[in-house]
């Protein structure tokens, strides 16, 4: 079963990891720690249900038109909420994301209600196996997007000019400026593939666990996860997400399941005390 339990571990951590990446390169890009990005998974697993269920649009173009929506969000909040605070002290920025958070998850309380609605797959869920561990389509599915994800986002940022943009931004905003970069617009762009990162997170996180307003809680393991990777790595973001997926599922297995939570705040807590940097962060964490 331990095997097993790893597998699934892998599994959400995935998820986890395309989340953790995005809130990473917000924080990176425009040093702004977005606790808005839980409830960008929650509304976008509405959103995937609205698009694939009611409209009965395809699996896949319902994946897309959610990324797109979500990215769409990401410009619209960056615009309206945080441009105008970027000159504000860096904690008035993260309540104003902590209370958009609040606003999102009561609108969809207020839209849909508590109520859990199933999400369903494009990929089957009848087991197979591969020696000692059983494995879904679905679980497959699950992985190889998101790798495909990733890859896409590897390749944005190393060969493409909007990607070369957002890493000199991201390394000196004001060098970034001089050489003609507009970091505004750099900034815009972020937000919306951060936001696109995390609604995929959302679609491929529904059909395990269901969609409630309650989804956005998962901003704590998404931070936990940043945090443990290092919040100046994006390598670290992905290997944070898995790893906790991996710990929580090992915890919840082997000790209950109520100790899934509780195994987030203490890896946070342990981090924060011993190595803030995180475990692939080279220089000391930047205070926020």
């Amino acid at each position: 079963m331990f095997l097993q339990v790893v597998f699934s571990g892998i599994v959400v951590g995935s998820i986890y990891a395309l989340v953790a990446l995005g809130f990473i390169l917000i924080y990176k890009g425009t040093n702004i720690m977005n606790f808005a990005q839980g409830e960008m998974v929650m509304i976008s697993a509405y959103f995937g249900l609205m698009y694939h269920v009611y409209y009965k649009i395809d699996y896949f173009t319902s994946l897309i038109l959610t990324i797109l929506t979500a990215g769409l969000c990401g410009i619209m909040l960056e615009r309206i909420v945080c441009r105008p605070l970027l000159k504000s002290p860096v904690m008035s920025i993260i309540i104003a994301t902590i209370a958009v958070s609040i606003i999102i998850k009561n609108i969809a309380r207020l839209v849909w209600g508590p109520i859990f609605y199933p999400f369903p797959s494009a990929f089957s869920v009848t087991p197979f196996h591969l020696g000692k561990v059983m494995i879904t389509p679905k679980d497959i599915g699950t992985i190889v997007i998101t790798l495909i994800l990733l890859g896409m986002l590897y390749y944005g940022l190393q060969h493409t000019k909007i990607g070369a943009a957002m890493l000199a931004t991201a390394s000196n905003q004001k060098a970034a400026s001089i050489m003609g970069i507009s970091v505004k617009r750099v900034f815009s762009i972020t937000w919306a593939i951060s936001f696109g990162l995390a609604s995929a997170g959302g679609f491929l996180l529904a059909p395990l666990v269901s969609i409630t307003p309650e989804m956005g809680d998962i901003v704590i393991v998404i931070f936990t996860a940043a945090v443990l990777g290092g919040l100046e790595s994006l390598t670290g973001a992905v290997v944070g997400g898995v790893l906790l997926g991996i710990i929580s599922n090992l915890a919840g297995f082997y000790i209950s399941t109520a100790f899934k939570d509780v195994v987030s705040f203490l890896i946070l807590i342990t981090i924060l005390m011993f190595k803030p940097s995180g475990l692939f962060s080279r220089g000391a964490m930047r205070k926020a």
